[in-house]
């Protein structure tokens, strides 16, 4: 595989969600963004379920998932269930947090 055979696009934005946040907005970019057929789509889940399995309907390639502050078995469960491709663990997996 040459150097010039890989493509790779980092797009890093986060979103404040607030009585200013427009839901639709941001649905809407994640629709526009999944044929450009990036490696991944990282979420910092925020608790509201219902966007994230809308997000995963809608993203056709890896979904990187971020549940700060639950537990393993949970995060496990989101992969298990589809709902992740792949979940973070963060100090979960260090010898000395």
């Amino acid at each position: 595989m040459s150097a010039d055979s890989i493509q790779f696009l980092e797009i890093e934005h986060k979103f404040v969600v607030d009585s200013t946040f427009n839901l639709d907005s941001f649905v809407a970019g994640v629709r526009a963004l999944a044929p450009l057929d990036l490696a991944y789509l990282h979420i910092a889940h925020g608790g509201d379920d219902e966007l994230l399995h809308t997000l995963r309907k809608l993203w056709p390639n890896t979904l990187v998932l971020n549940r700060a502050g639950t537990d393993i078995d949970t995060r496990a469960k989101d992969v298990e269930d589809g709902v992740a491709d792949v979940v973070t663990v963060g100090t979960m997996a260090l010898a000395n947090p």
